[in-house]
């Protein structure tokens, strides 16, 4: 008995999606019909393969030609995919200080970030995970023990954003060879 032969349209079709998947080269989308999602289509299968950025699969190759569908709101996949459902939009927390930077859209994910009066202090990835508000060293009314020197005053630069710290002195000391570093917590 002769092994079966694969269709030599299939074996490109193949070729080029694993070319793509592989080496993130940037091959032309695939649409056929209504298929407007569709990132690589089979059209021996009549299924799509691979759906585009913004878009899911539904169906499944046992019941029905696998098509891809348009993410719905809230929802987005930012990259070609074969995913069953969408990645849900990343809130931004005002409990964490966050305010939305960019709408989260079908193919990308929404962005969060600081006001002009916070900073950055938690990263994740490329993403601000927690905002904190600036502050100045104010003096200290009292001249003597245990006051804050304005002339102390340092300014760290995190990223884009600066933030104060403040150099507490020990009881009878004002030299910064004696001196404690104190990280005032703001709204503390």
């Amino acid at each position: 008995m002769a092994p079966s032969r694969t269709p030599p349209r299939l074996i490109l079709m193949l070729a080029a999606l694993e070319v793509r998947l592989l080496c993130g080269v940037a091959l032309p989308a695939v649409r056929h019909g209504s298929q407007e999602c569709c990132e690589a289509w089979d059209p021996v299968e009549r299924s799509c393969l691979l759906c585009a950025a913004g878009c899911y699969k539904v169906g499944s190759e046992a019941r029905d030609a696998v098509r891809c569908s348009p993410c719905p709101p809230g929802s987005f996949t930012s990259f070609p995919n074969a995913l069953t459902h969408c990645l849900p939009c990343t809130p931004c927390l005002h409990e964490r200080g966050l305010v939305l930077a960019r709408n989260c859209s079908r193919d990308a994910d929404s962005t969060c970030g600081c006001d002009s009066h916070s900073f950055c202090a938690v990263f994740s990835g490329q993403h601000c995970e927690l905002c904190l508000r600036n502050w100045t060293c104010a003096r200290s009314p009292e001249t003597t023990q245990g006051s804050l020197h304005t002339e102390a005053v340092t300014r760290i630069l995190i990223g884009v954003s600066v933030f104060a710290l403040c150099i507490l002195c020990i009881t009878g000391f004002f030299t910064c060879k004696s001196c404690v570093l104190a990280l005032r917590v703001p709204g503390r």
